[in-house]
């Protein structure tokens, strides 16, 4: 786009002395630029100098006419250019063909001119201030519009617009050296021509229905030819069907990109009932969606195959129905009414009662090394006396407490007895009770284990309660509170071992701790404790008795036994150790300790209980299994009031308990479904704490009536 420019109506004279913009004066020489003897004498004229002795003459009208010229010049044509160091383009596209000539016009006559006024805003600082002046201008300006046509629908083009001046008139001796300096800068801008409304429409003459279906299924293949002339460039094809001799159903639609068009040239669509069908197809372009096509119909027949086949199935259904019913009788027949007589019998192990045989092994102790004492007390399996080992390894006279079992006692259960012995010989560590050996040859047998002198927990609580009756004696003084931390964090030591080796006690409580003669408390008495270490769950499957008051909800309720049920029982011990061995939930019967555990139950707190040793209890009866916390964490919690000596002999300080600061085996499953069922395994009963429960009267348990407060001397209601 250019500037449009007025000549004046007289060709004015140049002095020799002046040039115009982008041109060099250069002198005339022969056979080039010749000009008219009209305009060489003007030229010279302007150019000679008179040689007389008066000096050069000076024509006023030229002189002014030259000075108009100039001053017409510079306020119509002149346009300062700044230079650009950025290299112009060359090629066609860009390059601007400028005519020269006293007749050229720079616009096309159908251009439509009109004034504007344009505003432009400089900015200036003011001296010494903190803020800048907006000084405003107008200029005139002429807004030129110029009609195109021949456009392309939705198509991006791009326009670029820059303004020329008209290079000077031919000067003889002049010539012009670069043609852009008379050009300013170009504009560029970018526009896309709007949608034409019918270039998606697919042609409807070119959709074709034809109908492909075989004996397996009905099928329509839909030809089609897509627009010619899309709004951009096409996507997909959206084709639109439905059955017409249905109501209320509802239009299924098919997505088929531009690429399997273009290969197959066709679409099928399958899956159909026989019907008729209307067809429509829209396409989809970089503009959007464009219209459906008009309805293109076919109707498919309904064959006569189809209802055999359905024939067919009703037939096969029908016999394999017979064919289940003449099995079950056959089934119940057999197993009800006819004579097991004829019938051959074949045995089979059970796997619960596979490998319960002793076999002697390195831990069998000569008979004769063993030197019987005093009674201890009562057993599991029978009495426990105090003993003397006289020999056990590098040391002689070692005292020890043996374990027997009653005369009248059965195999299994003499078995059962050598099976409590082999389940501690996996265990060394200081927290335990440890396992001297065992005499298994002869009658009877004996198992020897490390002699605990204040017996179990629970009874030693009892002795140090302040109205204990000891003859004359007076009653020692009950244990202090440094001593109950000490005596939890090594319970819990012993516990966090058990749960590394992967088993699970099953009946931890007071009285299956024992109490050195140092006061150091152990766990013992493993007549519960099974290895789990494959399954890490433990099911019990049989009858029998359970502590229900030291059992866990989910032990109760589904027969679950994991290391966080044992942390729930250890929860109880602690509040054993508290009310120096109370019966728990004092004030309510075994049936009803059932339902109160299950349904969420705790004990309250203690008379006197420090608010630390309760928490404890509080966070080891948590419902939930998996928020219990591990015997690991308990011997964390507990830890700032342990001893010297624990970090010296504890297993949570042994290079063992690196691998297992994670207690495995905490998760219980949440899908079981199986009842709880007891074995025949013996428990050690207390006559003085009525703690079992045979779970098959447990289900008496749902119409007792509301919850009874518990209650206690050592542990008030608050």
């Amino acid at each position: 786009m250019f500037t449009e420019i007025e000549k004046p109506s007289s060709k004015p004279n140049i002095p020799a002395e002046s040039t115009s913009i982008a041109t060099t004066v250069v002198p005339a020489k022969d056979n080039q630029n010749q000009c008219s003897k009209e305009e060489c004498e003007a030229f010279c004229k302007t150019s000679s100098i008179s040689e007389s002795d008066s000096g050069p003459k000076i024509d006023i009208n030229e002189v002014e006419m030259s000075i108009g010229f100039e001053d017409w010049l510079h306020n119509y044509v002149y346009i300062k250019n700044p230079k650009s160091n950025r290299k112009r383009r060359e090629d066609g596209s860009s390059s601007v063909s400028i005519p020269v000539g006293n007749n050229s016009y720079i616009f096309p006559s159908n251009t439509e001119n009109a004034p504007k006024q344009s505003s432009s805003y400089p900015i200036r600082k003011e001296p010494n201030e903190e803020y800048y002046r907006s000084l405003g201008a107008t200029t005139n300006q002429t807004r030129i519009t110029f009609p195109l046509s021949h456009f392309k629908h939705f198509a991006l083009y791009s326009f670029r617009v820059l303004a020329c001046r008209e290079p000077a008139a031919k000067v003889p001796g002049v010539v012009v050296q670069d043609m852009a300096d008379a050009c300013g800068p170009e504009a560029m801008f970018i526009y896309r021509t709007p949608t034409k409304p019918e270039a998606d429409d697919i042609p409807i003459d070119s959709i074709e229905l034809d109908d492909q279906s075989n004996h397996t299924q009905r099928v329509i293949r839909v030809r089609w030819k897509g627009p010619s002339k899309p709004n951009g460039v096409l996507v997909s094809y959206s084709i639109k069907y439905h059955r017409t001799d249905l109501d209320s159903v509802q239009p299924t639609v098919r997505c088929v990109t531009v690429d399997v068009h273009t290969l197959l040239g066709y679409a099928l669509l399958t899956k159909l009932e026989a019907g008729n069908y209307s067809v429509r197809i829209m396409a989809t372009t970089t503009a959007g969606n464009g219209p459906y096509s008009p309805p293109k119909f076919l109707y498919l027949e309904k064959r006569d195959t189809d209802s055999t086949v359905v024939t067919w199935w009703v037939i096969t259904a029908t016999i394999v129905i017979i064919m289940f019913l003449v099995i079950g009788v056959v089934y119940y027949l057999k197993h009800n009414y006819i004579p097991m007589s004829n019938m051959r019998l074949f045995a089979q192990v059970n796997p619960d009662y596979a490998g319960v045989t002793y076999k002697v092994d390195e831990w069998e102790v000569p008979r004769e090394h063993i030197i019987q004492l005093e009674e201890l007390g009562q057993g599991s399996f029978g009495m426990v006396y105090k003993g003397i080992m006289t020999k056990l390894g590098n040391d002689v006279n070692v005292p020890c407490a043996i374990k027997t079992v009653t005369e009248n006692a059965t195999e299994r259960e003499r078995d059962s007895f050598l099976i409590e012995a082999t389940i501690m010989k996996e265990f060394h560590t200081h927290h335990v009770v440890r396992l001297y050996g065992v005499v298994s040859v002869g009658q009877p047998t004996l198992v020897i284990m490390e002699l605990m002198a204040n017996g179990d927990l629970k009874s030693y609580l009892r002795r140090h309660r302040p109205d204990y009756e000891n003859g004359e004696e007076s009653s020692p003084q009950p244990p202090t509170l440094k001593q109950i931390y000490q005596m939890a964090i090594e319970i819990a030591d012993g516990m966090a071992y058990l749960a590394a080796k992967k088993f699970v006690h099953r009946d931890l409580a007071a009285r299956n701790c024992m109490v050195a003669e140092d006061l150091t408390v152990k766990i013992g008495d493993f007549g519960m404790t099974r290895d789990i270490y494959e399954t890490d769950y433990y099911r019990k499957g049989t009858k029998g008795f359970l502590p229900v008051r030291w059992m866990a909800p989910e032990s109760l309720k589904d027969g679950m036994f994991s290391s966080s049920s044992d942390v729930f029982s250890y929860g109880v011990v602690l509040w054993e150790m508290a009310t120096l061995a109370s019966q728990p939930y004092q004030g309510l019967t075994n049936d009803q300790v059932l339902r109160y555990v299950i349904d969420g139950g705790v004990m309250e707190r203690p008379e006197n209980c420090p608010d630390k040793l309760y928490e404890l209890m509080r966070i080891c009866w948590q419902h939930r299994a998996s928020a219990r916390p591990s015997f690991i964490d308990i011997i964390r919690m507990l830890l700032p009031d342990a001893n010297d000596n624990f970090k010296r002999v504890s297993f949570f300080f042994s290079p063992d308990a690196m691998d297992n600061s994670i207690q495995p085996g905490n998760e219980l499953l949440d899908d079981v479904t199986e009842p709880l069922r007891a074995n025949d395994d013996g428990f050690e009963e207390d006559e003085d704490d009525a703690y079992s429960i045979e779970l098959t009267d447990s289900r008496l348990m749902h119409n007792n009536g509301p919850k009874p407060d518990i209650r206690s001397p050592h542990s008030p209601q608050r």
